[in-house]
């Protein structure tokens, strides 16, 4: 098994996933750029405690997750998001794309 972590965010663009993400469910939700704004800095980037950031979630969003299953979930809807930067090198981008989903 091969693991291919960024943990500076130099590979993929894990932050305008979140965002993206982030604003679909508070527009969901039928809220506004406060509850965004709030959900934004609880992440700090990625770099967050991820148990924070899930009860942020469901304090702001009104989920009745438990705070795992907030981390899953939050964690599952930023997939769809996720993008190779360009300048990535191919094999970069082929492991992405099968964490992912999205074609290589």
């Amino acid at each position: 098994m091969i693991w291919l972590l960024d943990l500076d965010n130099t590979l993929v663009g894990r932050a305008e996933a979140f965002e993206a993400w982030a604003s679909g469910e508070v527009d969901r939700a039928g809220l506004g750029p406060a509850e965004l704004g709030a959900i934004l800095a609880a992440d700090e980037g990625g770099h967050g405690s991820k148990e924070a950031l899930a009860r942020v979630l469901i304090d702001r969003l009104g989920w009745d997750d438990d705070v795992p299953a907030a981390i899953r979930r939050f964690r599952a809807g930023i997939l769809d998001g996720v993008r190779v930067y360009d300048g990535s090198s191919p094999p970069s981008t082929r492991c992405v794309a099968r964490v992912t989903g999205s074609p290589s």
